[in-house]
């Protein structure tokens, strides 16, 4: 037990760590990389995929064109022109997309926007997929700009159209609430499971949605129109990522409780991932782009262990939500990335990357809420149930099921508190010892059931009936009216039936009564109508014995 808290110490350690350092990389990405102008996608414009020229090495320029189908690859330094049209009004802007390829604009020699490029020497350079926008300076109709491009393996550009900044900004809004709508939706659900649940399982799924929302929520083009510094948010999307992984790992082995071993081993190895991967950009082995591809295959690797692990638990009954849940959100990733790698060459917009992501992670939700529902509606009939169990245990006799001296106080104390007129009847058995000493104790227990069984078929319907001593009973009634009248009669009914049973009854039953009745507005504490009731059952015992 101690070696397995020091072991779940050292995953948390090592949590931490891995995130105070992804939080000290940001910060150096914001010192070390030049704030770019604003992105976002389009919808009102001007396609422009004709009409391009690249500069071969001779220096001669060569007729292009390319589209949102057919990207242009950057797999080294190019450059491409466009001519600007003679009739183009003023505050027009050339937007197209990137993907982790750097870009510098110039018109008539004069740099006019810079993207992707970082600062002195900086490793830092290149920010992923997204669309930009280049405002063009006003009186640029009929001039050549030129693109300065700079690439690695997957880079390209695509999709180049001419538009205003009216519907640039505008589309950027529409795009932007759902998402945002999506992903608050999504960690107030990780709040609602903490603070239903309460243990660590729900604290790190409760986590895992966080980081899962905050990689969506800043993949997304629409929210960098808010930062000045895209590297930045960049980097926040690929470690929220990065750190999403240990976070479900961890509640996958908090919530399992089982291959302790395997998920500890593998939520270490994500956590150094990450650390690994600053260190290789910082020293200029790899970019942050390819930091997502490292990312996704990490991914992957967890993906199949969680389902394989989940898998094994499927008959159990109260994990079939979960797992459930778990291969829902496997199965929506896996089509996420494959929306990543290969939308591009099926003409699909790779916006599908988190659209299947958002929708794997709200499903998942949807499911494990379904399943915390249904397994707290479980829990609380459990719980009904034992407290029904246990109040029946504390308040009832266990020998005739009747209510015990407990339940008989408490009944005292509630009609003490109001003005209802009562008729207390006490009953004592007068041959109980006899029988004991005769019959044995299992006879005299079974004339107490029988004598409890009568009691029951005469009041039930109209009375409380306690059994508070060995052999002696109380029952309680409520009249309203003419109570001398109604404890005569239903004691009459009683002595009928216990005549009727007696004909055949093995053990007779010899019983004494006496009963005293509290009036409407009378202020006597009904402990003092007891005890009433109990001086003149002791006085029929007496009549009865002479």
């Amino acid at each position: 037990m101690k070696d397995q808290k020091i072991k779940t110490r050292f995953l948390y350690i090592i949590l931490t760590i891995t995130i105070l350092t992804i939080l000290v990389f940001v910060c150096y990405v914001s010192t070390q990389t030049v704030p770019e102008q604003k992105q976002i996608s389009i919808t009102e414009n001007i396609q422009i995929e004709s009409g391009w020229e690249m500069q071969t090495i001779s220096d001669e320029w060569v007729p292009i064109s390319f589209s949102y189908k057919t990207p242009l690859p950057v797999h080294s330094n190019i450059k491409i022109r466009y001519h600007l049209p003679e009739n183009m009004t003023n505050g027009k802007a050339l937007c197209l997309q990137s993907q982790n390829a750097a870009i510098s604009a110039f018109i008539e020699g004069k740099q006019i926007f810079n993207f992707g490029i970082t600062k002195n020497t900086s490793p830092i350079h290149f920010f992923g997929t997204d669309r930009i926008a280049i405002d063009l300076p006003d009186n640029a109709q009929g001039q050549y700009i030129t693109l300065s491009l700079s690439g690695e393996r997957f880079s390209y550009i695509s999709n180049p159209s001419l538009t205003t900044q009216d519907a640039f900004i505008a589309q950027a809004i529409v795009q932007f609430i759902p998402q945002l709508f999506i992903c608050i939706i999504l960690i107030l659900l990780g709040l609602i499971s903490i603070i239903q649940n309460k243990n660590k399982a729900s604290i790190f799924y409760a986590l895992f949605v966080t980081t899962v929302s905050t990689w969506i929520f800043t993949d997304n083009s629409a929210i960098r129109l808010l930062f000045h510094n895209r590297a930045v948010i960049f980097s926040i999307s690929i470690f929220s990522l990065f750190l999403s992984i240990p976070l479900y790992i961890i509640f996958v082995k908090e919530y399992f409780q089982t291959n302790k071993k395997i998920l500890s081993a593998l939520c270490i190895i994500s956590c150094i991932t990450p650390i690994l991967s600053i260190l290789f950009v910082c020293m200029g082995i790899t970019d942050l782009f390819q930091m997502i591809i490292l990312a996704h295959i990490e991914l992957i690797t967890s993906i199949i262990i969680i389902f394989t692990i989940s898998i094994k638990r499927r008959r159990e009954q109260r994990y079939k939500n979960t797992i459930y849940a778990i291969v829902t959100l496997a199965g929506f990733l896996l089509l996420a990335l494959f929306m990543f790698y290969f939308t591009t060459n099926l003409g699909i917009d790779r916006v599908w990357y988190s659209i299947f992501t958002l929708i794997g992670l709200t499903c998942s939700c949807v499911i494990m809420y379904i399943g915390v529902f249904k397994n707290n509606i479980a829990l609380q009939r459990q719980l009904e149930q034992k407290a029904g169990y246990y109040k029946n245990l504390a308040f009832s006799d266990r020998l005739t099921k009747l209510g015990n001296y407990a339940s008989y106080q408490n009944t005292l104390d509630y009609f003490d508190t109001t003005q209802t007129p009562l008729i207390v009847i006490m009953f004592d058995l007068n041959n109980l010892k006899i029988i004991n000493d005769t019959k044995g104790h299992s006879a005299g227990d079974t004339l107490i059931q029988n004598t409890a069984q009568c009691l029951q078929k005469a009041f039930s319907q109209k009375a409380y009936i306690f059994r508070i001593g060995g052999d002696e009973f109380i029952v309680i009634l409520t009249a309203n009216e003419y109570p001398d009248k109604v404890a005569e009669h239903e004691i009459q009914q009683f002595n009928q039936i216990i005549s009727y049973y007696n004909r055949t009854a093995e053990f007779p039953i010899d019983i004494a009564y006496g009963y005293a009745i509290k009036s409407t507005g009378q202020k006597t504490q009904c402990i003092d109508i007891v005890y009433e009731a109990e001086k003149k059952m002791y006085q029929m015992k007496k009549t009865m014995k002479a």
